[in-house]
């Protein structure tokens, strides 16, 4: 167990795992890590349970004083990282440092957001049963919000051991512009056929208005039929809605359970992580694919993930094993190599 002092939380640092599932029904948004990928690699690097509680901070991250011994992973977009102000190790690596050291997790340059995860994952108290911070609900978290510098933040004692850091070269990118393969509809049939050809023809930029919730985007206009309104019913995660503006909003991990605009198309599951580490001033273009084609891309980013998790998993260690037989009595003896 050990315990750090935030002393700048950088411009939005939250607390996140996997996200807060089985309650949209009661209108509560699910939250969770925005750029997954990058969130389960630092819990994988540092052997932590798969949903052990992180920090996701956006554009730069904190300046924290270590209080006691600990090893810690940066993971997401690349920034630099110095302790006791000097550059020190990159993000994918996992690095043991002690009581006293200060660590400063600067700007990013790829990407927006990064992950800080330590051994044994933060001590955070679950509310239905997830560690994510809600901020417009005030639920989770750290006290329901955003760090702002001076809090005090424990962890778990820690039941694994670090693994491996990701090579450089296997690094996920996050390079701007952004091509997102969506999925057409469900309300497809709301947009005239030359609305569907501007969606899928032009470039869209993300505002300075995007947050957790959405990325709303500025570009050129996607024209409805009729009516921007629909009876209300759910939101999916990459939801692209068009209201009467006619500019494309994404819907991200803390959206609204429920919406009465009309959703044009879909974000595919395995483009979310990328799309979590889109910035405002960042171009997005989308790709029609059907749903079969959606299915096999899925696959091939599972068999990709897969790869990187071979990458930062501690080998086995070689057993052998022996029977022993001493005064009469047998034993079972195993031995492990070790490096």
């Amino acid at each position: 167990m050990s315990a750090v002092k935030i002393i700048d939380a950088g411009p939005f640092t939250s607390v996140q795992d996997e996200g807060r599932y089985g309650f949209q029904r009661y209108g509560m948004a699910p939250a969770g890590a925005m750029d997954e990928v990058a969130y389960r690699l630092g819990n994988l690097i540092l052997g932590n349970d798969p949903g052990a509680a992180s920090l996701e901070f956006t554009l730069k991250g904190p300046r924290m004083e270590l209080l006691q011994e600990t090893t810690l992973v940066i993971t997401g977009g690349k920034c630099v990282i110095t302790v006791n102000g000097k550059q020190s190790f990159s993000i994918y690596e996992p690095v043991n440092l002690k009581a006293g050291d200060q660590v400063d997790v600067g700007w990013i340059t790829e990407g927006a957001r990064g992950y800080l995860a330590f051994i044994g994952g933060l001590d955070i108290p679950l509310v239905m049963q997830s560690h994510s911070t809600y901020l417009r609900g005030k639920v989770g978290g750290f006290e329901g919000d955003r760090l702002k510098g001076g809090e005090t933040l424990s962890t778990f004692a820690s039941q694994g051991s670090p693994g491996r850091a990701l090579p450089e070269n296997r690094w996920p990118s996050y390079k701007n512009p952004f091509e997102i393969d969506v999925i057409m509809g469900p309300q497809t049939d709301y947009f005239t056929e030359e609305g569907i050809k501007t969606f899928l023809s032009e470039t869209y930029q993300v505002s300075d208005a995007a947050d957790r919730m959405g990325y709303r985007l500025t570009g050129p206009e996607i024209m409805h039929v009729d009516k921007a309104d629909i009876i209300s019913d759910g939101i999916p995660l990459g939801a692209i809605q068009v209201p009467g503006h006619r500019q494309p909003i994404i819907l991200m991990k803390d959206r609204q359970t429920t919406g009465g605009y009309p959703k044009i198309a879909t974000v595919a599951s395995y483009e979310i992580y990328r799309l979590g580490q889109a910035k405002p001033g960042d171009y997005l273009s989308f790709n029609k694919v059907s749903l079969q084609e959606a299915k096999e891309k899925r696959e091939q980013h599972k068999k990709w993930y897969n790869e990187l998790v071979t990458c930062v998993q501690k080998p086995e260690q070689k057993q052998k094993h022996f029977r022993l037989t001493i005064n009469d009595k047998s034993y079972h003896v195993s031995i492990k190599e070790v490096d």
